[in-house]
């Protein structure tokens, strides 16, 4: 697989230097038209931080600040940031951390070139620990709200996905997303991803074994789909050819064109445990994967674009077996995807948080954070141009 290190190909966006080197700049990122928005969503060790999101306009020079976005009633540990997603002149910002990790999230408007706050949203019966809001999406003016670590009737981290419609400045009532089953540990809405269809990660899931066998297949995940339509019924179940205990599929979802859905399970193994496969439900259903190595984690994140899809390798190692992170992109044919070039040199395993195409797929944004050497030092977000006919 040919290979790019990132800082020769990359626009490279750094922290504000007024910034808390431990805020963790980077770990959400959005990017559309011109704009690179940024989380920040100041968990660390210590006093806890409300948090924030910068906003990144292009310029001749790079990428300059414009803007600073943070939570209307904005609190210490409110982790306002944590995820964010962009359509248009709708923002939706995750803060998991609000009100003793009920969580939410707060929707914003663009006008006038300025994001003008329209609301928080928060589902009903929210409990402390829930943490809702640490995942978004949002597609048009459809919201969805995950809280893969929410307490149903008793059910510790069933996990819960919620939609919202946004009508002019209005924002419509909570509709709950279910699950076709209640088991400890499902974390129903680790990931979300909306087109035509929404679909919701259960990486906790316990696959049922075919009859005439009889039994489940411990925590190998998958993903449930749900019409866009209300009442939003759930349309179906989303899992590898061949489930295996403990890959934890749906830990990461994309929609790819012609509502081609990508599920992917980093800990599933592939020539070596825990290397990751990502799992394309086409018809027919196809499987992807490379022999990368033990650990390797492929499909940790990932994001999609009309011809492309970014999928993060996490613990990636180089020649030399150090681990280096990369992201891999994939051309999106008719009938196939093909895996064309990896984006290297982005540090140590776990370093790669978030990644984002525009809607063209122009552009691809990669927040990363800082090696784990024990000190303090703020991420940095790439920004990665393609041409439009190549990546």
């Amino acid at each position: 697989m040919p290979a790019i290190r990132i800082a020769e190909i990359s626009t490279t966006i750094h922290p504000p230097l007024d910034a808390d080197p431990a805020d963790r700049f980077g770990v959400a990122v959005a990017i559309d038209a011109d704009q690179v928005l940024v989380g920040n969503d100041g968990r660390r060790d210590g006093p806890p931080a409300a948090g924030m999101v910068t906003i990144h306009e292009r310029d001749e020079d790079g990428y300059r600040e414009t803007a600073r976005l943070q939570s209307p009633r904005s609190r210490p540990g409110d982790e306002f940031g944590a995820d964010l997603a962009v359509d248009d002149t709708l923002l939706v910002v995750g803060a998991p951390g609000m009100d003793d990790e009920r969580g939410g999230a707060w929707v914003f408007r663009s006008r006038n070139e300025r994001w003008n706050v329209i609301g928080r949203v928060t589902p009903a019966a929210v409990n402390a620990g829930d943490r809702f809001g640490e995942t978004v999406a949002i597609a048009d003016d459809l919201i969805v709200l995950g809280g893969p670590r929410a307490d149903v009737n008793g059910v510790l981290d069933r996990g819960r996905a919620v939609c919202f419609r946004v009508v002019q400045d209005r924002i419509g009532p909570a509709i709950e997303l279910e699950p076709a089953i209640a088991i400890t540990g499902l974390r129903f809405g680790s990931a979300l991803a909306i087109a035509d269809v929404i679909v919701v990660g259960a990486p906790g899931f316990d696959v049922p074994i075919p009859p005439p066998a009889t039994g489940v297949v411990d925590r190998a995940g998958g993903a449930f789909r749900f019409s866009t339509d209300l009442p939003h019924r759930r349309s179906g179940i989303l899992l590898r050819p061949d489930p295996a205990r403990l890959d934890r599929a749906g830990r990461s979802i994309a929609i790819l064109r012609d509502d081609r859905i990508v599920v992917a399970a980093p800990r599933a193994t592939f020539g070596a445990p825990r290397s990751g496969v990502i799992t394309v439900h086409d018809r027919p259903r196809r499987e992807y994967a490379a022999p990368i190595g033990a650990e390797a984690g492929l499909g940790t994140r990932m994001a999609s674009a009309p011809t492309m899809l970014a999928v993060t390798i996490p613990g990636r190692r180089d020649s030399t077996g150090r681990v280096d992170a990369a992201v891999r992109i994939n051309r999106i044919g008719d009938q196939a995807m093909l895996p064309t070039l990896d984006l290297v040199g982005l540090g140590i395993g776990g370093s790669v948080q978030h990644v984002d195409f525009d809607p063209p797929g122009l552009r691809l944004a990669i927040g990363v954070m800082p090696p784990g050497d024990g000190r303090p030092s703020a991420g940095v977000v790439h920004v990665v141009e393609f041409g439009r006919d190549r990546p």
